[in-house]
This record gives structure tokens, sequence and C-alpha cells, in this order.
């Protein structure tokens, strides 16, 4: 994108990140989630049921065997709590928050540990850090599923200056679909699905693709 405005930084092709003081974050408490409360339960049930289907696509539990699942960033818990309805998973959750995990899942305070899957469900471009890759790199798992607000690089500097997800202090991390597949690359993942299916269930203010949807299993 031509003439990025100076608060941004261009890391890697398809990869936009936010400059941040650490005082000036949002703050993720009680009044940020309270935020969320209008939203129509329905509508986050069945995002949260077609998450849960589409991953089970790629990475389906097997008899006798339950993956452990983990989290980044619960809020309300949604997705956690779909998942526990069907007991196939051993379900784990982190969050910055205090806010508690459903029934059946178990709270961690950090994301130490081993995971067959690891989720982020509009939450991965918000970590504070500075380069988002040594961040996923941390993590000792077997498959990431992820969704993020959908980048558009090659659109211009004033959609970009307007787009609804571009949030100062907020919103840190910006990916279009090759710079999220290549950070996979790079951390060796492969990426087995790419769409933006949560779009029928979150619209998009324009014509462009809304959310970006990755399921990416860890190289052999």
């Amino acid at each position: 994108m031509q003439g990025l405005n100076v608060y941004y930084k261009t890391k890697r092709p398809g990869y936009v990140t936010q400059m941040f003081k650490e005082e000036n974050l949002v703050k993720y408490d009680a009044d940020y989630i309270a935020q969320y409360d209008n939203y129509d339960p329905w509508v986050n049930h069945f995002l949260n049921a077609d998450r849960l289907r589409l991953l089970d696509q790629f990475y389906p539990s097997h008899y006798g065997y339950k993956p452990k699942l983990l989290d980044i960033g619960y809020g309300r818990g949604e997705f956690l709590r779909i998942c526990s309805h069907s007991n196939s998973m051993d379900l784990y959750g982190y969050d910055i928050t205090d806010l508690p995990v459903p029934e059946f899942v178990k709270r961690v305070d950090n994301i130490d540990g081993e995971y067959d899957i690891v989720t982020f469900f509009d939450s991965l471009e918000h970590i504070p850090v500075t380069d988002i890759v040594p961040y996923l790199k941390q993590f000792n798992t077997k498959c990431f599923m992820i969704s993020v607000p959908w980048f558009h690089s090659t659109a211009s500097q004033e959609w970009f200056m307007n787009w609804r997800h571009r949030r100062e202090n907020e919103h840190l991390h910006f990916f279009d679909s090759f710079g999220l597949v290549n950070i996979m690359n790079e951390i060796g993942f492969r990426v087995v699905h790419l769409s933006n299916n949560e779009d029928c269930h979150r619209k998009s203010a324009d014509d462009k693709p809304n959310i970006l949807t990755i399921i990416a299993i860890k190289n052999d």
C-alpha cells in the first residue's frame, strides 16, 4: 500500500503492524466486554457452531483420543461453550481478562504447554507485540485456526484509513490472505483452508471480504 501512514509499519508483504505505546492501549476490562452484550446471541451461536464444524473437517476428533484445544482470547467463551457440548475435546482458555470459562473448560494463565489445536477468533490482531511471528512461534501445537479482519493491501490509502477494523490502539496487526499464509509457512505450518466463510454472519461494509479465516497444520 503506497504512502502508508507513519503510525503503521510494513514488516512483511501482506502484514502491517500499528506502532503503539503500552499506556495508550485499549483496556480489556468489563466495560470493553460489555459493548458486545447487544450482539444477537443466535448469530454468535451459529457463528461459533460453524467454526467448530469447519475445524472438524480438517482436525476431526478421533475415537479414544480427545485433542487438546486452547482458545486464545476466549472473551465470553462462546466458542468453548459450543465445543463443550460435544465432549470431544479437552478444552482450555486463555484471556487477559478474568472472565470465567464455561463449564468443563480449564482456564490457563500462560500460553505454555502442548496443544493439538490453538484457536484465535478476533484476538490475534489485538496481541500487543511489535511482530506477530516470534509470538506465534512460541506455541507447541499441531494446528492453528485463525479468524481476523481481512486487510486488503492493494486497496487505497483512503480505504485503509476509513476501514472499520482499523482501530487505533486496539487492532495492532493487519493481514491479507497472502501475508497470513506466508507467516504460517515461515513458522512451519501449511494452510489447508482459507476463506471468508464468516461473512455470512458478519457482513462487510463494502464489496470486499470482511473476515479472513485460515486453518494451518504443522509440517511433518
